[in-house]
C-alpha cells in the first residue's frame, strides 16, 4: 500500500493511539510520525512494512474506522481505477480485440473487497479438519472420492448493474469484469488464440490475490469449458497446447476451492489437471501436480496419501528441479500428520538441502523459498504437538511474508493463534484470531475459516475478555456457514 499523510493518520486514529505510542508501535520516533502525517514523504521500506502489517492486524471495528477516515481518498482510488479501466471496456464494447497488458493488471489494484464473502464462502462445501489439529483430534469430516457434480461459485447479484448497485462497489469487482471483458474471443472457440488463454489466466490469478476465490471461480470455469470445446477442433501441436492450458487452468481450479476450504471441489480439479497435463505430455507439471495433491491430501489430514503421492512427485522430477523441494516439503508433513516426527525433520532438512542444490528455477516451483519450507515446519511441529517451537516458527514466517501475500499472513496468523492456545497462551490466541478473521473477512480465504473454527474449538473451554471478543467477532461467520 502506498502510505500518504491521510493513510498514516487513519490508521494511527483506528488504533485509537497517541503519536508516542503509535511511534512505539511502528518503532520510530513520535517526530517520525508527525512528519508523516503531515506531508505525503518517501518512507523507508521496513517502515512501510510494518505499517502494512499493523493495517492487516485491525479488528473489525478499528477496520471501519479506517474505513471512514479514509473514505474521500478511497474515492478518488475508485475513480482514478475506472479511469484506467475505461479505455479497456469502451473497446471491448465497440468488439475491438483487447490484449491484457500491465495497465488492465494494475488497475485490479483499486479493487478492495469488503462484505460477507468470508461467511458466505465457508458454506461453499464441506470443510476438512483443522491443519494443526493431531489427527485424531480432528473436528470435521474428510471427504473422500470425488463430487457426483462441481458447479461453480453462486453469482454475486452485486456484480449485476442495475438500481440498486452502488458504482463504487461495481469497480472495485472491475478486475475480475475486466478480466472476462479483455477477451471477447475467449467465448467463441473458433476464434480464441490459445495465447490469450495464458494471458487471461495470469489476469484472473492477480484477480484472485486481490478480490478473492469466490469471484474468480465462475471465469475459470468458463475458460475450461471453452477450452473443451477447442479440444475437439483443435489438431497437432495446437490440440497439446490446449490440454496444457487445461491443465493450467484445472491446478488453478484446484487452488481456489481449496482457498475456499471446500475440499472434495479442489480434489476432482486438480484430478483433472493431472490427466491433462499428462495428455500434455509435461512432466514438469504433472509432477507439480502431484506435489499439489499431497499438499491437499495434507489439508484433508490425509497422512498416507500426502506421503505417497508426494513419492510419486520427487521419484519422477527432473535431476536439479526446485520442484523436488517442494514435494518432499509436502512428503515432511505427511511424515507430521502420521506422528513420525523424526523422519518429518529429515525430511524438512532434506527440502532444504534440496532448494540449495537446484540449479533450474522451474515455472511451477518459483515460489518456493527456504521461509516457506519453514512456515510448513512450524505447521508441522503444531501437529506433532510441539505448540511452542511453532509458536516461534509462525511467528518468523510472518515476519518474511511480503506484504502482498495477505491471504497467507491470515493463514500464518491463524495457525499462530491454535499454537498459542495449545501452549496455553489463551488470550494471545484469541487476539491473533480476531486478527486473523479481520483478513479472512476481507478476503473471503476458506483457509482461514476452517482455522478458526479450529481455534473456537481450542477456546472452548476458557472464560476471558480476549475470549469472549473473538467469539462475539467469530459468531456471525459461524451462524453464515451452518445455514
Amino acid at each position: 500500500m502506498e502510505w500518504t499523510a491521510e493513510r498514516v493518520r487513519a490508521l494511527r486514529r483506528a488504533r485509537r493511539m497517541t503519536r508516542e505510542e503509535f511511534a512505539e508501535l511502528v518503532g520510530v520516533s513520535d517526530r517520525q510520525v508527525a512528519t508523516w502525517e503531515t506531508a505525503d514523504t518517501p518512507m523507508y521500506a521496513r517502515n512501510a512494512r510494518a505499517l502494512d502489517a499493523i493495517h492487516d492486524s485491525l479488528t473489525p471495528s478499528q477496520a471501519d474506522r479506517y474505513d471512514a477516515e479514509t473514505a474521500g481518498a478511497a474515492d478518488i482510488g475508485d475513480r482514478q481505477a475506472e479511469e484506467r479501466l475505461r479505455p479497456l471496456l469502451n473497446a471491448t464494447e465497440r468488439g475491438a480485440r483487447v490484449t491484457p497488458s500491465d495497465q488492465a493488471v494494475d488497475a485490479l489494484g483499486g479493487a478492495r473487497l469488503r462484505d460477507d464473502a468470508f461467511g458466505r464462502l465457508s458454506a461453499m462445501g464441506p470443510a476438512a479438519g483443522c491443519s494443526l489439529l493431531p489427527v485424531h483430534d480432528s473436528l470435521l469430516p474428510v471427504h473422500d472420492t470425488v463430487p457426483a457434480s462441481v458447479t461453480p461459485a453462486p453469482a454475486d447479484p452485486e456484480l449485476e448493474e442495475g438500481p440498486g448497485v452502488n458504482r463504487r462497489e461495481l469497480f472495485r469487482h472491475a478486475g475480475v469484469l475486466a478480466a472476462v471483458a479483455l477477451f471477447p474471443g475467449a467465448l467463441e472457440p473458433e476464434a480464441a488464440p490459445v495465447e490469450h488463454f495464458r494471458d487471461l489466466r495470469r489476469v484472473l490469478v492477480n484477480a484472485d490475490n486481490l478480490l478473492g476465490p469466490g469471484h474468480v471461480v465462475p471465469a475459470v470455469h468458463e475458460q475450461i469449458r471453452v477450452l473443451q470445446q477447442l479440444r475437439q477442433t483443435a489438431r497437432g501441436t495446437d490440440r497439446h497446447r490446449v490440454v496444457h492450458l487445461q491443465a493450467e487452468f484445472g491446478e488453478f481450479a484446484g487452488w481456489l476451492y481449496q482457498d475456499l476450504g471446500d475440499h472434495r471441489a479442489a480434489q476432482y480439479w486438480t484430478d483433472r489437471a493431472l490427466e491433462w497435463s499428462h495428455a500434455a505430455r509435461d512432466p514438469a507439471l504433472a509432477t507439480y501436480v502431484l506435489a499439489r495433491k499431497s499438499q491437499l491430501a495434507g489439508d484433508r489430514n490425509d497422512a498416507a496419501t500426502a506421503v505417497d503421492v508426494a513419492e510419486a512427485a520427487v521419484a519422477t522430477v527432473s535431476p536439479g528441479s526446485k520442484l523436488a523441494a517442494v514435494a518432499t516439503t509436502y512428503v515432511a508433513h505427511g511424515y507430521a500428520l502420521a506422528g513420525d516426527e523424526r523422519a518429518c525433520g529429515r525430511a524438512y532438512d532434506s527440502a532444504h538441502e534440496l532448494l540449495a542444490t537446484s540449479d533450474r528455477d522451474a515455472e511451477w516451483s518459483a515460489w518456493l523459498d527456504g521461509s516457506y519450507i519453514e512456515a510448513q515446519r512450524a505447521r508441522s511441529l503444531a501437529v506433532l504437538g510441539r505448540f511452542p517451537a511453532a509458536v516461534q516458527g509462525f511467528e518468523r514466517a510472518v515476519i518474511a511474508l511480503p506484504a502482498g501475500y495477505r491471504r497467507d499472513r491470515g493463514v500464518y496468523l491463524a495457525r499462530t493463534a491454535i499454537a498459542h492456545a495449545g501452549a496455553g497462551d489463551i488470550d494471545q490466541a484469541a487476539t491473533l484470531g480476531l486478527q486473523a478473521l479481520a483478513i479472512g473477512v476481507q478476503t473471503g480465504s476458506g483457509r482461514i475459516a476452517v482455522e478458526l473454527r479450529c481455534l473456537d474449538a481450542r477456546l472452548g473451554g476458557y472464560d476471558s475478555a480476549a475470549v469472549a471478543q473473538f467469539r462475539a467477532a467469530i459468531r456471525p461467520a459461524r451462524s453464515t456457514s451452518t445455514r
